[in-house]
């Protein structure tokens, strides 16, 4: 008997546990961010977790869902289909948003989800940073309602609480500027086996770029990750800069997908997150 509940800080352990089952790279700190985010589900069995998932709703209209996972023993009998129809029943009426795996994807079709396009996971061990022409500035709380307003441009995420919470926990937050006003901004945050470039909003594939090797000088030697939908067309310029593709997931919505408004997401937060 499987019984389904909201997770708690307690669980975390457990979570962390089935994640190193699947050989995905979430710490205990990466956990705790994002259910201070979030919310999440736990399918215990026997007071033993051995199923997750956590969704974000950003704003009051879209929502993201990730982190889907069952122990390895128990899949096949039902679990993920159960904590995925749990969470949707609670995320009645909003536009949904995942990134699936191949394993994942048929479970998510049969729930209403549509693939919308296709996420590439570049990553490095020892970053090399190109030089760079035009250093960013570092955020200051005061910019973040700004910067959010360009993430809702591009992702139709309403997330200043991710950019303030990335900005108290010690993420480093680069934004250029035009005319005074923000042009586009890049995060930089440790996760898993060591830092992630995203979210990176820009309007155009050079301020992008821009931005990212700024990201990349203060990281070298270091463990990089930046996570880019196919249709960004980063690829080749990712593998140029020494980043190299390691994996795919499908992106999936149920319900509309967002129109970007002249802004661009051109790396992710996280595949769970958006």
């Amino acid at each position: 008997m499987v019984n389904l509940r909201a997770m708690t800080p307690q669980d975390l352990d457990s979570c962390v546990a089935l994640t190193q089952e699947v050989k995905w790279p979430h710490r205990l700190a990466d956990w705790q961010q994002m259910l201070q985010l979030g919310e999440g589900v736990v399918a215990e069995q026997q007071g033993r977790v051995v199923g997750t998932t956590l969704f974000w709703r950003w704003g009051t209209e879209r929502a993201s869902l990730g982190v889907i996972v069952v122990a390895g023993a128990l899949r096949g009998q039902g679990i993920g289909k159960a904590l995925l129809q749990h969470t949707l029943q609670q995320l009645d009426g909003w536009q949904l948003h995942l990134h699936a795996t191949a394993a994942g994807a048929p479970l998510y079709r049969q729930m209403g989800f549509v693939a919308a396009g296709e996420v590439i996971q570049y990553q490095t061990p020892a970053l090399t940073p190109p030089s760079v022409n035009q250093p960013a500035q570092e955020a200051q709380p005061g910019d973040l309602p700004a910067l959010a307003q360009l993430d809702w441009q591009a992702n139709g995420f309403q997330r200043l609480a991710l950019l303030q919470q990335l900005w108290h926990s010690g993420a480093r937050i680069t934004l250029l500027r035009q005319q005074n006003e923000p042009l586009g901004f890049a995060v930089t945050r440790r996760f898993g086996h060591g830092y992630v470039i995203g979210p990176v909003i820009a309007p155009d594939s050079h301020t992008a770029q821009q931005l990212i090797v700024d990201a990349m000088q203060p990281l070298a030697g270091a463990f990089v990750r930046i996570d880019s939908r196919s249709e960004a067309g980063l690829g080749a310029w990712l593998q140029a800069v020494g980043l190299q593709p390691v994996d795919n997931p499908l992106r999936m919505v149920r319900g509309s997908d967002w129109q970007p408004q002249r802004m661009t997401a051109w790396s992710l937060m996280s595949q769970a997150m958006g």
